[in-house]
């Protein structure tokens, strides 16, 4: 018999340290890349207890560790937060997720011990969810673009390598001098639209980033991947990508003086270049879009077929670095 009761009493214990101390609702609006997922917490004390010390570890977001206010919780009270998550541009499997998914964990002291709950989500099919992730949309505007330092020295963005700079501005001026700034976000990413005082004025556009915005350390650090100023157009259906890439270790004038290309203006797909046998090249677009990148042989390089127009050759190397402009014919 005392056995039995022992077990009573140990299946009583379970249950009751078992049962939630808190309701942790999280709802996440939907991000754009460059941008920001808004986040909204909700926390409830449905414990006979006061909780003390409330807090919300989330990774994902730009403030992983929120302190709330308040911080204690009588029984049956509400406190309500707000956070954002920094959407990136990079790629995974090729593709930009259109879907994120996300959790956190409330934590906070009840009778000396520590508690934690994690929150209960949204799906994407609009269902709340016990203990689960919360699900958000992603969308990919038309001007997005990357400012990163180019650590492995291939003169591209590399995802995962690279270091991208945050709260870098980038200047975006219109034909009649209007000007409007944007900035990345916590990922290195950033988007433009046009704001609608400037509608009228749309068209043409330079973009110029701002380097006097970049951490100290990188302030004087020379450009190597992407044009600025850059043309930007509004508005078109079409996405346009722009990546800006920086290094310490500059070409010096002479370098870039020493390096030309014959024939300009071209007529055929055959470029020659003087006093550079092998190495990485990229075509831009006068905008700064990419759209083509290479090798060179033997001092010469076979593109595809070119359309005739103005285009932008990079040459990069670990001690050269040169910008030609082209024209084909």
């Amino acid at each position: 018999m005392k056995t039995i009761f022992q077990l009573i009493a140990v299946l009583c214990t379970l249950f009751s340290t078992a049962q939630p101390e808190l309701d942790f609702d999280m709802d996440v609006n939907f991000g754009r890349v460059g941008g920001y997922a808004d986040v909204t917490y909700t926390i409830t004390n449905i414990s006979s207890n006061t909780i003390n010390n409330l807090s919300i570890n989330h990774t994902d977001a730009v403030n992983p560790i929120l302190t709330l206010n308040p911080s204690t919780l009588a029984p049956g009270a509400t406190v309500i937060a707000t956070g954002k998550i920094a959407i990136s541009g990079d790629r995974y499997n090729g593709n930009i997720p259109f879907l994120g998914s996300t959790q956190a964990t409330a934590n906070g002291i009840m009778n000396g011990t520590a508690i934690s709950e994690l929150s209960d989500g949204i799906d994407f099919q609009g269902n709340r969810v016990d203990d689960g992730a919360s699900d958000y949309q992603i969308s990919t505007p038309e001007r997005i673009g990357v400012v990163y330092i180019d650590d492995d020295s291939d003169g591209a963005y590399t995802q995962g390598t690279d270091t991208t700079i945050s709260n870098a501005t980038i200047n975006i001026s219109d034909q009649n001098g209007n000007i409007f700034s944007v900035m990345t976000n916590e990922t290195g990413w950033w988007n433009a639209d046009i704001p609608d005082s400037m509608v009228n004025t749309a068209g043409d556009f330079l973009g110029t980033v701002d380097q006097s915005s970049f951490p100290s350390s990188f302030t004087n650090y020379f450009l190597i991947d992407g044009l600025s100023p850059f043309q930007l157009v509004f508005p078109l259906a079409a996405q346009f990508e722009f990546a800006h890439g920086y290094t310490d270790q500059p070409a010096s004038i002479e370098d870039v003086k020493e390096i030309s290309a014959y024939p300009i203006p071209m007529t055929g797909n055959t470029l020659f270049l003087n006093n550079y046998e092998t190495g990485a090249v990229k075509l831009y677009f006068l905008d700064g879009k990419e759209i083509w990148k290479g090798e060179v042989t033997d001092g010469r390089i076979e593109f595809d077929v070119l359309k005739n127009g103005f285009y932008i050759l990079r040459v990069i190397t670990q001690d050269k670095i040169a910008s030609i402009k082209l024209l084909k014919k």
